[in-house]
């Protein structure tokens, strides 16, 4: 981090991580006066704190007079693209879109409303409305005592309802949703079955395993650039530890099973493409991973820790499903699959 009396410089790259979050957020490059002044408008509108058109044009590089941007700006940024402050985005710095789009983190936002009546975060300091009371943004904790821990205190951890990982699951959750400290005032959402990335991916695993690299890259991209990422080869050449990876045949599965996975979370693909790719016994024996959820303090609730609750897959037994005892006894020639 190249930094000049506490602050990063203008070629710093996560200074440039920020540019590029905040055009993400408002829909468009900065480019001219007009669009500094639309961005300034909007900040203000949208999480009612100020930054000047100059001060933005002084991060965009448009005014080098020398004056670097302090962090109480930078932190102004920060949580208009969706994070706490600076501190929180550098910690958060290089994740995918959909990994801010569809995860809650520790210092960054859930999308919520409290009722206006008895609200659930009523109270709450780290819960904001926008300047026209529409929408509403909670800044996560889940160190103990927080909006989202285990409990208020150490000693009154609770045993359910609760992170084991010190994240939460935003996709599909309608940003409406309004809370209260009795419920939820719920609002039912479409679920897809099938939509067009799994054709698209799984046409790309099809093209793939038929040596088709050049399409199978052209049909992941489709899915890659909705998603705010640059085609797979270019990323891999640039950014991969193997640059070389999106041009092999192993590779690119490898890379293709990977996006299925991204795109996918919570979609109830995983369960399936695991055991059809053979690699469930690899990967649903091993506990998942978190984040120590009953810490007092951010620096220990950073250590990674394994998951307490049981993840065990029998092969080759879970690889099929039971067949139902009620058609067994329908016919005696079908055989229960081996180990049920």
């Amino acid at each position: 981090m190249t930094k000049v009396k506490g602050v990063l410089k203008k070629d710093g790259k996560e200074l440039t991580a920020l540019r590029k979050c905040v055009e993400t957020q408002i829909g468009h490059s900065i480019k001219n006066s007009s669009d500094f002044a639309e961005l300034s408008d909007t900040i203000q509108n949208e999480i009612r704190e100020y930054v000047s058109v100059n001060t933005l044009k002084r991060i965009w590089n448009y005014i080098n007079d020398g004056n670097v941007p302090s962090n109480s700006t930078l932190s102004i940024l920060s949580r208009y693209v969706g994070f706490n402050d600076w501190e929180s985005f550098l910690t958060n710095l290089d994740r995918e879109p959909r990994y801010y789009a569809w995860i809650a983190f520790q210092d960054g936002y859930y999308e919520i409303l409290s009722a206006s009546n008895n609200g659930a975060y009523k109270d709450d300091p780290n819960y904001n409305l926008t300047s026209d009371n529409t929408h509403g943004r909670l800044v996560c904790d889940f160190v103990v005592g927080g909006n989202c821990s285990r409990g208020v205190d150490v000693n009154s951890l609770r045993n359910s309802n609760y992170s084991p990982t010190g994240f939460l699951n935003k996709k599909f959750v309608n940003p409406d949703l309004v809370k209260s400290k009795s419920g939820w005032e719920y609002t039912n959402t479409p679920w897809p079955l099938i939509r067009l990335a799994e054709l698209y991916l799984s046409y790309a695993e099809c093209l793939a395993e038929t040596g088709d690299l050049t399409n199978a890259r052209l049909y992941l991209d489709k899915v890659r650039t909705r998603a705010g990422l640059p085609g797979v080869k270019e990323a891999y050449e640039q950014f991969g530890k193997d640059p070389s990876k999106a041009t092999t045949k192993e590779g690119l599965r490898d890379i293709i099973r990977n996006e299925r996975m991204n795109e996918f979370y919570l979609e109830n693909q995983n369960f399936w493409d695991m055991r059809r790719w053979l690699l469930a016994e690899k990967y649903f024996n091993v506990k998942a991973k978190g984040l120590n959820i009953d810490s007092e303090n951010i620096n220990d609730f950073s250590e990674v820790q394994e998951v307490v609750f049981e993840r065990k897959f029998q092969s080759p037994m879970n690889y099929l499903m039971p067949i139902p005892s009620a058609d067994i006894n329908r016919n005696d020639h079908v055989v229960q699959t081996p180990g049920y």
